[in-house]
């Protein structure tokens, strides 16, 4: 199991803090940055690190509010502490699940980041390449 059995909730936040930026910062590696930065594809990327942020805050047995602190100290430090910034990407991420054509970025991530944490990968860039696949709109298989 990825997050230990810590009673204490502010320690698991942490972990699921640090596992989810050494999980999201691959999948945006790969992407690429040119690619994130086409249109409006940055709100695509924010909904895939809150879904991927939700499952291991869920796998972590963390509440709602711990979960959404994991989201915002995740986001603090994507942001380097900017508050501002922080505010404005989760004013951006409640509208996300509004949004057809980013409304799926929220289910791709948390399901690939559980099938991660499941070990269902056996070659991790797998995992980390979902992002940029959702990204260009290829399609996957059948």
């Amino acid at each position: 199991m990825v997050f230990s059995l810590f009673n204490r909730a502010p320690r698991k936040i942490d972990e699921v803090v640090k596992v989810a930026e050494d999980f999201i910062a691959p999948c945006i590696a790969m992407a690429g940055d040119e690619l994130i930065r086409v249109a409006d594809n940055a709100t695509g990327v924010l909904g895939f690190s809150y879904g991927v942020i939700e499952a291991m805050a869920h796998r972590a047995n963390l509440s709602n509010d711990d979960s959404f602190e994991a989201l915002r100290r995740y986001l603090s430090k994507v942001f380097g502490g900017d508050a501002a910034q922080v505010e404005k990407a989760l004013s951006a991420i409640r509208d996300i699940p509004k949004d057809p054509k980013w409304a799926r970025s929220i289910e791709l991530g948390g399901q690939t980041a559980l099938s991660f944490l499941a070990g269902e990968f056996a070659y991790p860039p797998a995992a980390f390449g979902a992002l940029g696949i959702m990204l260009t709109g290829t399609p996957r298989g059948p």
